[in-house]
């Protein structure tokens, strides 16, 4: 009977070693899991960042260029419109000389 015991408390300790090793391997799993996401993540969280701050550039180097074109555009486009009042003798003062005019000429109708 002591041999029985002696028999049946091996077993016992094999099962909770057993269970005891189970238990870690699995909290082993568990941290080598948690470790991995972590890497994945810190590492697209860089390549996000990396990504954003390239798009920033781009942007940064799209937005002189559209700035620079339109200035060209709106001095060559000033320049066209002064040429053509050139042509046509047009002034901003002769234009305002012609309204006064049409303004004291309906006055001098209603006076």
């Amino acid at each position: 009977m002591a041999k029985a015991k002696k028999t049946e408390a091996t077993q016992i300790e094999k099962i909770q070693d057993s269970a005891k090793k189970l238990w870690l391997a699995n909290l082993g799993a568990y941290a080598r899991s948690f470790d991995e996401v972590k890497k994945r993540f810190e590492k697209l969280n860089d390549d996000s960042q990396k990504l954003f701050e390239d798009l920033t550039k781009e942007g940064t180097s799209v937005q002189k260029d559209v700035k620079k074109k339109y200035e060209e555009g709106t001095d060559k486009l000033e320049t066209r419109l002064e040429e053509l009042k050139d042509k046509l003798n047009v002034s901003p003062l002769a234009s305002l000389e012609n309204k006064l005019d049409e303004v004291s000429a309906k006055l001098e109708k209603t006076a």
